[in-house]
């Protein structure tokens, strides 16, 4: 009877044991998978801040792009009324027919979205957040460099072969030398430059090209704001954690 009852209290014992060592490892599972969790929260948050880095620097080189869109256009204007309404060669007019010759680059950041693809997109678990990223990238950047392009190729095959050959530069006096550059552009012969055709329909090819391109960089803008605001959120509810 007592070997029983010490047989017993051994086996409880033993149990006992047996029952604080699963406990034991259940605990430091548990905090292992709780730091394990906090490295993933903390690369992912490291990484949702680069990219939102990134999409407000690319909402200055939209507003870049917007700014240039409209000097060129309103100078663009500017420069076939004028010669529509056959007046003669004043400082306004010289002063825009530099804007007609600049163009502007379009350089969007790419370096945290690229670094994501290559990596694996799932590094972001918020699935609508990752859909909306992608789509901005592959559609709406993708589409603002073409545009751009298309752009840049009316000034480089249209626009500038036409002015080296029938502009020249040259040292102009003015009367306000704080808003010009007395080296400037200007026609060889003004009275022919006004009833040229090729001229006057260039111009309004790149007009139409800038307008077009404004009205989808403003539609841009919008889903970049948008996008922009779901990082943020995004960011705040894992430092909320």
């Amino acid at each position: 009877m007592l070997t029983e009852n010490k047989f017993s209290k051994y086996v409880i014992y033993a149990i006992g044991e047996i029952i604080l060592v699963v406990i034991g490892i259940l605990i430091a599972l548990n905090i292992n998978n709780w730091n394990e969790n906090k490295k993933v929260e903390f690369y992912e948050l490291k990484l949702l801040k680069q990219i939102e880095q990134d999409l407000v620097e690319n909402g200055g080189e939209y507003n870049n792009l917007e700014i240039y869109y409209n000097k060129f256009l309103k100078a663009g204007k500017f420069v076939l009324n004028h010669i529509k309404d056959d007046l003669p060669i004043t400082d306004s007019l010289l002063y825009n027919f530099q804007f007609t010759k600049y163009q502007v680059d379009f350089n969007p950041i790419k370096t945290s979205y690229a670094f994501m693809s290559n990596s694996g997109l799932n590094q972001l678990k918020n699935d609508s957040l990752r859909i909306a990223l992608t789509k901005f990238y592959e559609q709406d950047i993708r589409l603002m460099t073409l545009r751009n392009d298309k752009l840049l190729a009316i000034q480089f095959n249209h626009l500038d072969p036409f002015m080296i050959e029938h502009f020249k530069e040259e040292n102009i006096e003015f009367e306000n030398s704080l808003y010009f550059n007395n080296l400037m552009i200007v026609p060889r012969d003004y009275l022919k430059l006004t009833t040229n055709e090729t001229y006057a329909n260039i111009l309004r090819l790149k007009n139409d090209r800038l307008e077009l391109n404004l009205t989808r960089l403003y539609e841009s803008e919008y889903n970049l704001e948008k996008l922009i605001e779901l990082f943020r959120n995004e960011i705040e509810k894992i430092e909320a954690k």
